[in-house]
Order: C-alpha cells, then structure tokens, then sequence
C-alpha cells in the first residue's frame, strides 16, 4: 500500500496510483461514472422540492416588505400544473411555450379572469430555499413575488426527464389579482359614464401594451398584448392579425426582421356604440417596453445553501468530490516528501502539473452538479 501511494526508495519515488497509465484508468473510470448516474437517472433531482413548504417562502418573503400573504388558488395551481406539463411534454423551457404558446392563455384554459398577472418558471433545482434564493437574487422574479398587485398564488410541478436530465423538476409559480375581487358596485358608475359620453371615441395609452420577444423556428418575434377595457374590437393594418383573448385583451405578433421596415403599428379600436380610435404605436416604443429574455437562458446557482443537499443526493457529486479531495491529499503528501528529500526534478513536477489539471477538472464536474436554472420572470 505504501509503495501504491506514498513516494519511497522502492518505488523510486513515484508511486504507482500516480503514474500515467493509473490516472488515464482512474479517469475514465470517472467519466464512465458520471455518464452512468446520469443516463440511469440515479441524480435524484426532485428529492426534496415541496409544495406546502414553497408557499409558506413566498409569504415569508412578502411579509418582510409588509405585504399581505398570497392566497392559494385552485384556478392558478390548474394552470401552473398544465403548463409546467406542456413544458415537459415538449422540452420547451420557456414563458412561451409549446411553440410560441402565451403563458396568459394558460391562466384563461384554466377559466383564471385576471386583473395582473404573473409567472416566474424554474427547473432543477434539488431544493426549496436554493430556489427561493435564485429567484429573490433575480430582479424580475423578486418583483413578482413582491408585487403589491398579486393577491392569490397557484404551484404547478411535472416530473421526468427534462433538458437532458434524469428525473428532472419544473417549478411553475403563476400569480394573479382575478376579476371576481372588484367590488360589483364600483363597475356600476363607469358604465353610465360611457352612456353618457358615447359619441366620444375610446382611449388608447402606451400603457395598455406589454411587449415580450419569442423565438419560433430561429426567427424573433415581437410578442404584443393589448389590454383595454373600452374596447369591443380590433382591427391591424399591414396584414397583422390580431387573436382576441377574452373581452379587454388582445395578442398580435411581428417579426422582429418586419419591425425594422415599419415605423409604427396602426390599430383601428371600436367601442360597443361603434365609436373608433385609430392609434399608432411606434416601433422604437415596442422596443423600448421590450423585456422578454431573447431565448437565452439565465443560470442561477447557489453554491452555498445546496452544497450539502447536493453532496447528501447526488451521487454524481459525491463521485467528483471524494476523486477531489482525495487527489489533493495525494498531491499534498508527495510533493512534501520529494522537496523533504531534494528529489524535486522536470519529471516529478510535471507528474504535479497533471494531478493539479486532474484536481482542477474533477472541481469542475462537481460544481456542474450544483442548482438548476431560472427564466426572468414574466408579468402582464
């Protein structure tokens, strides 16, 4: 044993654990390992995500900043599950997904009226809080769970295998402020109001639009809502169709490339006594309210708080690290004794210089174990 790992006259002071062909087996041997535990789906990803301890975070969070709690929803939890399955279903990671799919359209599936609505997305992460701390160190996730406007909170989860991993987990968090909580009475007035003033046509602001950029078969679109609850109907010039998602919002989308020819979108609105507005919305304004991610992906990880989940979980990890450590201790006790007995040479110090690489890439692989990844988060 002694010969195997410590540098000795008998073995002429280069064990036999560190040579050459020793450490090319080892590392294959780790290779194969790391592909094994994850085409087998032995990382158990989801281990310790739970529901009933998410919302309670939420409301931690919110009471802090003195806002009230957040209510569960049966509506919003209908709709974070079936998009957190769609997501699944299609291996989209995305707020718009399957193919362009408006994450709004879940809250309407789901018969979820909205006032405010908002969706914050996460995938594999192994834990609640290493979760909770990527989404309140990302600006727009935080807003949303600090959003003075959201009242009521729905979780969705889908399990399986996802972006390339075994066993993986999607967390959909939908919030909302639905129709059902204005007061029935105040509806009353503005709607004599509008009897009273209707041969005036409606209004239309830059306020009524959010505009988010999707990807669809490599082409960038401008994703555009429009929300007015003086309008009955719309009508795009330039051949741009428009999609009426419930009584005060509409969708239409351009093509980023198109946008560049145009300077501004006509819309023709009418109100139900047939009044019209004709309203132009500038390219440059669409994008300036621009703020959708442009389909790359934000990683967040925390080191910190899921290092020991991870190393208690995650076999993959507990591979690389235990090689790490173990390689460092090695290192440690050999270039000690060679410098004790002078025996440093260009040899032995490259035999280092390939155990500090091996060390170096060992780290590595087990950082790459370490959290999931989390989308800006998306509000309307």
């Amino acid at each position: 044993m002694k010969d195997i790992l410590i540098p000795n006259k008998n073995n002429n002071y280069h064990p036999y654990l560190l040579r050459s062909g020793t450490l090319s087996l080892i590392l294959v041997f780790i290779l194969i390992g790391n592909v094994l535990f994850s085409a087998t789906g032995l990382v158990n990803i989801e281990a310790i995500i739970n529901v009933g301890s998410l919302y309670s975070l939420h409301n931690i969070e919110r009471t802090k900043e003195n806002l009230p709690e957040l209510k569960i929803n049966q509506l919003l939890i209908n709709s974070a599950n079936a998009k957190a399955k769609a997501m699944l279903d299609t291996n989209c990671w995305s707020h718009y997904c399957p193919d362009g799919k408006s994450p709004w359209e879940f809250f309407i599936s789901a018969q979820y009226e909205y006032i405010y609505a908002g969706e914050n997305l996460a995938e594999g992460f192994i834990d609640n809080e290493s979760m909770m701390n990527a989404w309140i160190r990302s600006v727009t996730h935080k807003e949303n769970i600090l959003n003075k406007n959201f009242d009521e909170i729905g979780i969705g989860i889908a399990q399986g295998d996802y972006q390339n991993k075994k066993n993986n987990t999607i967390i959909v968090i939908h919030f909302g402020k639905s129709i059902s909580g204005i007061n029935q009475q105040s509806n009353l007035e503005p709607t004599t109001q509008q009897i009273e003033n209707d041969t005036e046509p409606p209004e239309i602001s830059l306020d009524d639009f959010t505009v988010n950029t999707i990807v669809e078969e490599g082409q960038d679109y401008y994703y555009i809502l429009f929300k007015n609850s003086d309008i009955s109907k719309l009508i795009m010039d330039d051949g741009i169709e428009s999609q009426k998602l419930r009584d005060d919002t509409w969708q239409f989308r351009i093509s980023v490339s198109n946008a560049k020819n145009l300077f501004a979108l006509v819309l023709n609105a009418y109100d139900t006594k047939g009044n019209k507005t004709e309203f132009e919305l500038p390219i440059s304004i669409i994008q300036q309210k621009n703020s959708a991610p442009k389909n790359n992906q934000n990683t967040e990880s925390n080191m910190i708080n899921t290092a020991y989940n991870e190393l208690t979980k995650n076999p993959k990890v507990q591979l690389n690290l235990t090689f790490a450590i173990f390689f460092m201790f090695l290192f440690g006790i050999d270039f000690y004794i060679l410098d004790k007995t002078g025996r440093t040479s260009y040899e032995h110090n490259n035999r280092h210089l390939v155990l500090i690489i091996l060390i170096v890439f060992l780290f590595l692989l087990t950082i790459s174990g370490f959290g999931g990844q989390i989308l800006d988060g998306l509000k309307y």
